[in-house]
């Protein structure tokens, strides 16, 4: 299995903390990975997914990847972390920074 990286417009959000993705793990190790959460992958790197995608080498699971359909990447990302719990009002801001920056610079 070849090793992916992030993508860019997924590193403005951060990875799970050691708890979340210890479970992350131990619950790959004990189901397998789940198809309906697949890691989305475009220009070659992960878009979404880069926590199921770690715990799932971890676990020695098989990850369940697909390409990227949509026209807008950063909008895909955005709605796909929009609802994450574990984010703070101060994360929140400073992803806004980081997303805004990104897109003055492009």
């Amino acid at each position: 299995m070849q090793t992916l990286q992030p993508h860019e417009l997924a590193n403005f959000y951060p990875m799970h903390d050691k708890a979340r993705f210890a479970e992350l793990v131990e619950g790959m190790k004990q189901s397998g990975y789940r198809d309906e959460f697949p890691i989305v992958v475009h220009e070659g790197k992960i878009l979404d997914g880069r926590n199921r995608y770690a715990a799932a080498i971890e676990a020695g699971v098989e990850p369940y990847i697909v390409q990227f359909s949509g026209d807008d990447p950063l909008e895909f990302v955005v709605q796909a972390n929009s609802n994450r719990r574990d984010l703070d009002p101060g994360q929140r801001a400073a992803i806004g920074l980081k997303i805004q920056k990104w897109w003055n610079e492009k």
